[in-house]
């Protein structure tokens, strides 16, 4: 394909959507539709704001490619800004129709092909997941789950109500009930965790259990927390169609399934239903290699250049770690405008700041006991300038088990940009903690404020990129296109 055509400005605004696609990707709004020769038009996957697409291209004899995001997406929501590592790009189907074939079903049928360097490599990849405990989204806190009594448990996952893939994935609101009712009978003596969307439990969206989980006396867990906390106490997983459910295959629980999601009818998990087309068994290596190596593409969201599946869970893994290293309560002293927004960057969206002018009773103000409360910051090395701080305040502060954080500038900077406008390249971060000094360089992604890698870093030193230079200004408007489309 040459050109790829899309409807939606959405979808045309996405940085660097030409490069997963292999092809040059244009907008056509309703005039321009027929006076434009396109080789393929493009979509968001099988949802009704694509029907208008789907049937253009069926109209004009041309094949539809059904966008969704990847399976390592990103490391929040893509809502508060955080860009695609991932993406799905589907000429057949798309993977959650199992009405269909998708190109996915096609790789997973050929899978018994692959050779011994595939299935090692999915084997590591595996492991990787597992040790930095990865997921499709990484935001969420990562600590145990709360639980009402101990012994085994069970998890129940359930989706929003009207979900496509519920839909497409032979779900129905009796499909969920009869798995729940199942969870319980085969699993008299655990505790059942039903795993509900935060929206849900308070009124603002509809889903299929709540009620029915309320009336088994289940435990209902609806906190935002790292999939793999539930992995650490579950020994089951019960979903329709939910992505978790393959999440917890790769965390080798045993998992059965209502709908007929993907990752069903390989004879990997225990199903409930069938899909003629899935006559072969295959590995948990086999399935992984065709899920997350063959089927979704990877980019780098800063560069814009196409990467590898362990690229992006390295990537990925060093934003998580970032994010949990600094999520807390922070007060910082003497702050300019410009610095806050370098702590943004510095701290990530895990941490709170609460900025002040001056330090009175800053010591009374944190308990030893809250270790949601982190510590104090500087900036520039100035403890104490025009502040009632002191350094023997600092130094309680640290007896008192709290950090004390210094940052300052690092040295590698795009220097030409001379403004406010963007994050700085590079930040030093000095952190004292009971007598302790570490420093920890960082790097930032001038655009989006996100933490990436030095390579990633290094690359965009060489670029120079300029604010005012025009690809640049381009991929902001294009930014801010998409913000405002999703928003809106």
């Amino acid at each position: 394909m040459n050109k790829v055509g899309a409807f939606s400005v959405g979808i045309a605004s996405i940085l660097h959507l030409d490069k997963v696609l292999d092809a040059e990707l244009v907008y056509l709004p309703p005039l321009l539709r027929k006076r434009t020769q396109c080789d393929a038009i493009a979509g968001w996957g099988m949802k009704p704001s694509a029907a208008s697409a789907r049937q253009f291209a069926k109209d004009h004899n041309l094949p539809y490619v059904a966008l969704e995001d990847g399976f390592l997406r990103s490391l929040g929501l893509g809502v508060h800004g955080n860009l695609e590592h991932s993406f799905i790009a589907d000429s057949v189907g798309i993977y959650y129709d199992a009405s269909c074939p998708s190109e996915l079903e096609g790789l997973i049928l050929a899978s018994s092909q692959l050779d011994s360097v595939a299935m090692e490599r999915s084997k590591l990849a595996i492991e990787q997941l597992g040790q930095h405990r990865l997921s499709k989204y990484n935001a969420a806190p990562d600590y145990p789950v709360s639980r009402v009594r101990s012994g085994s448990a069970v998890l129940v996952v359930d989706q929003t109500y009207g979900d496509i893939s519920v839909q497409l994935g032979q779900g129905s609101p009796e499909t969920f009930l009869m798995m729940l009712k199942t969870a319980v009978k085969n699993h008299p003596d655990a505790e059942i965790l039903v795993k509900v969307h935060p929206d849900v439990l308070a009124g603002k969206k509809k889903g299929y259990l709540l009620e029915y989980a309320q009336q088994m006396s289940c435990t209902l867990i609806s906190e935002d927390v790292n999939p793999w906390a539930f992995f650490d106490v579950v020994s089951d997983v019960y979903v329709v169609t939910s992505h978790l459910g393959f999440e917890a295959l790769v965390a080798g629980k045993k998992v059965h399934c209502f709908g007929m999601p993907y990752y069903a009818g390989w004879e990997l998990t225990q199903d409930y239903q069938v899909c003629e087309r899935r006559d072969v068994s295959c590995s948990l290596e086999q399935l992984f290699y065709a899920v997350y190596v063959q089927y979704c593409r990877y980019l780098n969201p800063y560069t814009g250049e196409r990467c590898q599946l362990e690229d992006t869970i390295e990537l990925l893994a060093l934003q998580k770690r970032h994010l949990e290293k600094y999520r807390g309560h922070w007060v910082a002293l003497n702050v300019s405008g410009f610095e806050r927004k370098m702590l943004k960057g510095v701290l990530g969206f895990g941490a709170t700041v609460e900025f002040r002018k001056q330090a009175n009773n800053l010591l009374s103000d944190f308990s030893t006991e809250n270790q949601n409360e982190r510590g104090f910051i500087f900036t520039n090395n100035q403890a104490t300038k025009g502040s009632a701080t002191t350094d023997k305040d600092v130094v309680l502060a640290v007896a008192n088990n709290k950090a004390k954080l210094k940052l300052k500038l690092g040295s590698l900077q795009l220097k030409e940009l001379g403004n406010s406008w963007l994050h700085p390249l590079s930040v030093e971060v000095d952190e004292s903690l009971a007598g302790q000094l570490s420093v920890d360089l960082i790097y930032i992604d001038p655009e989006s404020g996100n933490i990436i890698d030095v390579i990633t870093a290094t690359k965009l030193f060489d670029k120079r990129l300029s604010y005012f230079d025009s690809v640049s200004f381009w991929a902001r408007c294009k930014r801010l296109t998409r913000y405002i489309y999703l928003t809106v």
